[in-house]
Order: structure tokens, then sequence, then C-alpha cells
């Protein structure tokens, strides 16, 4: 009779359903602009839930900030600026990048005051420049300079807060800023008609990077690879509805609509990889923190050894161009 009993009550348990699965929970840095639109798409349409995960976007002013939240250990990965990558002495054997969430060479933007005598680019030579340290427009300036001609001797680069900066140029403190959206269209937007603008989509192109731990490869390295599926569903569907994409960022990321359907329409493109020109890209930078001193060493650190491709490659190979 006992055994009868023991048999039903198994039964019963094996009947019942299996709990499901929590969710795998990941905390990803960013910086204040929309080049991480995949992720926050992805959030979005559930395209992480579809893989069995909860992302949370930690949002700072800047990557730099970001960044060094991460490192921190205070999120899992972060969706860093090339510069800052540059400027921050980071352990290749403990951490690398496992993609480029997306390319932009329209990003960075110069706006000066009219009234400080700011017509064209070789009058902003012995102007205030400002920017914010780490930046990608930090970088930007150095670029913009050498193609009119002119070294940093010529101007005078000052840093403030990427959030101050609007205000900054406002009040007279600085002729002129260089940044990023969400920065520079608030400035020009402060001076009204005041404003002159200037951009080169030729100078530079900006890369943002998915830095993981590479503990957390070990560890999770299936659910890794689900979370770089979902980003490519995420970008897939910002480029076949750039408009509804730029809809979600936009309102996520407290971003001028107009602004970003602008720059999602025509100038960034969404394509997760890893290319040969990460490389080169990350040299030059990397020489440009030498030269200025705004790093301590004296030699360029070899940026393959910063690259994990194996992941992307098992979702799809033509996605990787980076020669080992």
């Amino acid at each position: 009779m006992i055994k009868k009993i023991v048999f039903i009550l198994l039964g019963c348990l094996m009947a019942l359903p299996c709990a499901a699965k929590p969710p795998v929970s990941f905390k990803v840095t960013e910086g204040k602009g929309l080049m991480t639109a995949a992720h926050h798409v992805g959030v979005e349409n559930g395209y992480f839930t579809d893989e069995g995960q909860s992302v949370h976007m930690k949002k700072f002013p800047k990557g730099y900030a970001a960044l060094q939240d991460y490192l921190q250990g205070k999120a899992d990965m972060t969706t860093i600026n090339r510069v800052s990558l540059a400027l921050t002495d980071i352990d290749p054997e403990e951490h690398v990048v496992i993609g480029i969430l997306a390319y932009n060479s329209n990003d960075a933007t110069i706006v000066g005051r009219r009234d400080s005598g700011i017509t064209d680019a070789a009058s902003l030579r012995g102007k205030r420049i400002g920017t914010a340290y780490g930046t990608t427009s930090h970088y930007w300036i150095y670029k913009w300079l050498a193609q009119h001609g002119m070294t940093s001797s010529d101007v005078t680069v000052e840093y403030y807060k990427k959030n101050k900066l609007p205000e900054v140029i406002a009040s007279g403190k600085v002729d002129a800023i260089v940044m990023g959206v969400g920065v520079w269209d608030k400035a020009a937007k402060l001076l009204g008609d005041n404003a002159i603008i200037f951009t080169d989509p030729y100078i530079d192109l900006k890369q943002v990077p998915l830095m993981v731990r590479r503990s957390l490869i070990r560890d999770h390295r299936t659910e890794l690879i689900a979370h770089l599926r979902a980003l490519i569903r995420a970008e897939e569907f910002i480029k076949n509805d750039p408009r509804r994409g730029a809809a979600i960022v936009a309102q996520r990321k407290n971003l001028n609509l107009d602004t970003v359907t602008d720059l999602i329409v025509n100038s960034v493109d969404f394509s997760l990889s890893l290319k040969q020109g990460l490389l080169t890209d990350m040299e030059i930078v990397d020489r440009w923190a030498i030269e200025y001193k705004l790093v301590q060493r004296t030699r360029p650190r070899n940026y393959l050894e910063f690259i994990d491709s194996s992941l992307l490659e098992e979702i799809d190979p033509n996605r990787v161009t980076i020669i080992k």
C-alpha cells in the first residue's frame, strides 16, 4: 500500500510542468548617443526576452564614464568608444571586444558663435573650443584641425562635462564646441541665429565596440551568442523601419526625434561586425593619445589582443573580416 502511494506521488510530481528557467540578466553601460540603438530596440521589441534574457541599459553622460562603471564591476558589458579604449589602461587578458555595434561618419559637429568672429574653418584659429574629455569628439577636433592646416597649438581646447557644453557656449565661456548629437543640436538651439555649424563626414568613422569580460564568455558563452542574435534582429528592424526605430531610441534615450531620425536614415550604419579597419583605426587613435601625452605608454598597443571574434563567427562568419 505504501509503495503504491509513493508511486502515485512520484507520478503526480513528474506530471507537473517544469518551472520556467529564470532569465539571464545583463547590465550594459552606454553613453548618451544613439549608436547603441540596437540594444534599445532589442529591449523594447522583446528580442532579448525571446532569448531568455533581461537586459538593463545604464546610461551615462559619455562613453568614458560608462566604461569606468563597467571596469568597476558594476555592469556585464559596455558600449565604449575608441577614444575611451585608447585612454584607459585595460588588460586584454581580462576584457575583449566581441563586436562593433554601429558606424557613423557624421557624428562630431562644430557649433561656433558668430559674434566671436567665426565664419569659416580658418576663423577658429586662436579661439577657445570646448569638448568632453575621452569622447570621439575630443579626438575629432585634432583630426579636423589637421585637415584645415592647424594643430592644437593654434586653438585652446577646454574640457567640460558633456551636458554642460550647450550652456558653456551659450554663456560665451568658449567660442565653439565640438560634440555629437544630443549636445551640439541643443547648443545650436540656444544660440539661435548666432550659431554657425561645421561638420565633415570624411574626417573620421566613429565605431562603437561592445566589450565584455573574458570570464563572461567562459561562463555564459551560449547566452552571449543569443545576445548577439537579438542585436542582429534589432538592427534588421532598424534597417527595415528606420523611422519606427528612431522613435524607440529617441523616446528611450530622451533625444530629439528629428535629429535621431535624420542620423538613422542618412548616417548611421547598424551592422554588427568585426572589420579589419578597426585595428588600423585603433592604432591611429592610440598614436594620437601617445603624441599628445594623454597616456603614459610610449608605444601603440596590439589591439588584435582585444578582439574575440569567435562568438560572431559562430553566428555569421561573413560579419568578421579581421585577419588574425
